[in-house]
């Protein structure tokens, strides 16, 4: 199973976060998946600084057009050391006076987590649960396609079993480089 740190169905999002990587480079990814029957978990980050609703929303999107095995919704968390938490900090949105204060960000959903985004509190906390119920709805769907393929027959993959693992490790190696490559351009992979 691979885990791809998708982070958000925003461009505008990802392009914030220095990502070098677009939603259509993350689509093209889970297509390959789908066509070659590998499930794959989404990770993705709520809460990145200035984020908006409509952020979300695309966000949502994503996850429906990717159709993912299954989806993390991790809160972010300014972490020490990182440009955003310099910029954070910067702006006075985060006050750190002991090394282990950033961990006061980083609990479990969105209580207790600062508003890093665009939107106001309320909304903040509602599209979180909303984001939550549409992953995990989304989960039990995805979940029973990819079991449904499971069971398909095997002489219609394109890959052996030998070659599927290789092939996912170069797709992580090469963060989203191998969807260029064709069929014939695999031979060796897995040599």
């Amino acid at each position: 199973m691979a885990f791809y740190g998708f982070e958000s169905g925003s461009d505008r999002i990802l392009a914030k976060m220095n990502k070098g990587a677009t939603v259509e480079d993350g689509l093209r990814v889970a297509k390959y998946h789908h066509e070659f029957r590998l499930p794959f978990n989404a990770m993705m980050i709520y809460g990145y600084p200035q984020e908006e609703l409509q952020d979300v929303q695309l966000t949502r999107q994503f996850l429906k057009d990717c159709k993912p095995y299954g989806v993390s919704i991790n809160v972010f968390v300014p972490m020490p050391g990182s440009k955003v938490f310099d910029e954070l900090r910067k702006q006075s949105k985060i006050q750190i006076n002991r090394p282990d204060d950033y961990r006061r960000y980083s609990s479990y959903g969105v209580e207790g987590h600062i508003n890093f985004t665009a939107m106001d509190e309320e909304t903040y906390k509602l599209e979180y649960e909303r984001l939550i119920r549409f992953s995990e709805e989304l989960h039990l769907d995805t979940k029973r396609d990819w079991a449904l393929r499971d069971f398909a027959d095997a002489s219609k993959l394109p890959f052996t079993a030998k070659k599927e693992t290789p092939l996912i490790a170069y797709m992580i190696r090469r963060n989203f480089g191998v969807i260029e490559l064709g069929k014939q351009d695999l031979s060796g992979v897995a040599d």
